[in-house]
């Protein structure tokens, strides 16, 4: 009988999606918060009770389900008493055939609450503690008997070792227990899950244990044990093992951590390098948060930057390094499209590009499509080895399943995570997440928190109209290792396109040109007073050869502030209108944007020059 997970789910109660798998109410205990967690690996159907009350595994949760197939029964082979200092039993811990276990309480009952967890052998540890004698402590009550039956005095935890990667199941009790023993050499089994406890209790054991050691038994087999090695050897030779042993310091320990850690001193002297992929914006491996309301111009932001990315063109006077970009269209395909092709005519880029466009979104909150996504990207790769990738997607929102909650830890968590962890770190990709603004917060995304805390820089987009054009900001915040904000500033211009619609009018799409230090760029961060003053006076000038009467502009100025105004009494609009005047003037002078000529008596102002 083929058991799908489908299937189980449907013997269950309380079910409910964790992740890339569920949890529901384990049948195993009076479960009142579902603790059983379920998940299918590679084909394989994964079971087990998170609740330190029970810890039901695979065969305990399907007996109780009525699952287990008839062609494979279990047989009982083996029980382990776990006791108390007294000898009072507390549980036991049941080995059966085919290799499973389970736990059963003193009264016969398989659930565990209440029930003190205790190291195999416990009153022997007493005893050695009163003896003064060493106690080896080994992976599997199996091995602990097998000691004792060689006259030496042997434990084990009844979790045994984690799985490689995993924290190592160790109760802080254990330690308590094994207090005050004068020496207690910790035999691991030959693999690497066995060398991860042995240092993890080591470590747990030193300050309270005054001798520690760990002995790697020579001429073990792969994933051997101490009762394979005692097959050809004696007891005899364990004993001058352990006195040829040294003694296990926290300096020795430090030497079994992991290659990605190392000392602060170790950089004195060291040299640094960074990989900018747009120069100093876009750093290669990182994730960008690129946010802006509705039609603010944060697409086209993003398409004009990496259009020149990938075409190998500087960008708002910013190098940049050879990239391949993957654009994934989470709504509005076609509109991308269209602008793409609008910005090649417009830079007349008629030779191919290294730019992909994925036309349907990416669920990144399910990590299976992250999955997909990252092998998408792998494969574009191996066409351009030579190239970094960098992608972008548009938008978040849209790049997540469909009802989940981009408020919450779960529905955002789990995006970033997966995007962090299974596409941008294992490629060395950069990416950028275009991103709505917060409601009523518009100097931040959208949604839980976890985007703008993982991400490596936020760059806001906004959109303001001056004399009639539209301008669109750019501004770099919180930039990690960045001094200060960036800001670029662009016109958005019309380009036609080949082509008509259904009623013979020509196809157009928006694209953008850089204003980049230009009297534009320094209005767009204007307030609406002085944005309006610099508007009236560049209407005029359209008009005029180089300058106009400052009265005039006064007059047009207060005309059209009072127009906007919807305050009932003249005067008082007047009054605002000769207020936001001098404002506005305070402004354009400070800021360099009008200069002044002609007499004091008939002063005229025009527009500096960029």
């Amino acid at each position: 009988m083929n058991i799908t997970i489908e299937h189980v789910l449907s013997q269950l109660h309380g079910v409910i999606q964790a992740g890339d798998g569920y949890k529901a109410l384990c049948p195993c205990h009076n479960d009142t918060n579902p603790s059983l967690n379920i998940t299918e690996r590679n084909g394989k159907l994964l079971i087990k009770c998170l609740s330190s009350a029970c810890g039901a595994g695979y065969r305990e949760v399907m007996e109780r389900l009525g699952l287990v197939q008839q062609d494979t029964p279990r047989v009982l082979i083996h029980t382990y008493n776990y006791e108390a200092e007294d000898g009072t039993l507390l549980f036991q811990k049941l080995r059966y055939e085919p290799k499973t276990f389970s736990l059963r309480a003193a009264n016969g009952s398989n659930s565990m609450a209440g029930i003190r967890r205790v190291l195999y052998h416990l009153p022997d540890l007493i005893q050695a503690r009163q003896d003064h004698r060493t106690v080896f402590l080994v992976e599997g009550e199996k091995d602990a008997d097998t000691l004792r039956a060689q006259g030496f005095i042997a434990t084990t935890n009844l979790e045994g070792a984690s799985e490689n990667g995993k924290k190592q199941k160790w109760n802080p009790d254990y330690t308590e227990q094994l207090g005050g023993i004068p020496r207690v050499v910790i035999l691991p089994d030959n693999d690497d899950a066995g060398r991860a406890r042995a240092g993890a209790i080591a470590t747990a054991l030193i300050g309270r244990v005054p001798d520690v050691r760990v002995i790697d038994l020579p001429g073990l087999p792969n994933k051997g044990d101490v009762t394979d090695w005692l097959k050809t050897h004696t007891a005899d030779d364990l004993k001058e093992l352990v006195k040829g042993s040294i003694k296990v310091s926290a300096e020795k320990l430090l030497e079994a951590l992991p290659s990605y850690y190392f000392k602060a001193k170790n950089l004195w002297g060291k040299s640094f390098a960074k990989t900018w992929i747009i120069e100093g914006l876009f750093e290669r491996g990182r994730l960008y948060q690129m946010f802006g309301s509705y039609k603010s111009g944060k697409t086209l932001v993003a398409i004009d930057a990496v259009c020149h990315l990938a075409a190998d063109m500087t960008w708002c006077n910013r190098r940049v390094s050879k990239a391949f970009v993957i654009w994934v269209a989470g709504e509005a395909f076609d509109d991308v499209e269209r602008r793409m092709a609008a910005w090649q005519r417009r830079h007349r880029v008629t030779h191919d590009i290294p730019l992909y466009i994925r036309s349907v979104p990416a669920y990144l909150d399910q990590s299976k499509e992250a999955v997909t996504l990252k092998d998408e990207i792998a494969l574009i790769q191996k066409v351009h080895p030579d190239r970094s990738p960098f992608f972008v997607l548009d938008t978040v929102a849209r790049n997540l399943t469909p009802g989940a909650d981009e408020n919450s830890l779960q529905g955002m968590g789990a995006f970033v995570n997966h995007l962090i962890d299974i596409v941008v770190r294992p490629l060395n990709a950069t990416g950028i997440c275009i991103h709505h603004p917060g409601h009523g917060d518009g100097d931040r995304g959208r949604g839980h928190s976890s985007l703008p805390g993982a991400t490596d820089g936020n760059l806001k987009v906004s959109l303001t109209k001056s004399a009639g054009a539209s301008i669109v900001t750019l501004q770099a915040i919180n930039m990690r290792d960045s001094c200060g904000d960036q800001q670029h500033s662009f016109r958005i211009e019309v380009q036609v396109l080949p082509g008509q619609d259904n009623f013979g009018q020509p196809i157009e799409a928006p694209i953008l040109r850089s204003i980049e230090g230009t009297l534009e760029a320094k209005q767009a961060t204007l307030g609406d007073c002085a944005a309006l003053a610099a508007g009236v006076l560049r209407g005029m000038l359209s008009d005029a050869e180089e300058s106009v009467l400052v009265s005039s502009w006064r007059q047009e100025f207060k005309e059209r502030h009072m127009e906007a105004s919807d305050h009932p009494d003249k005067e008082q609009r007047n009054k605002s209108a000769n207020s936001a005047w001098k404002k506005a003037i305070a402004v354009l002078e400070r800021k360099g944007i009008i200069a002044y000529e002609g007499s004091v008596e008939y002063p005229k102002a025009y527009l500096a020059s960029d």
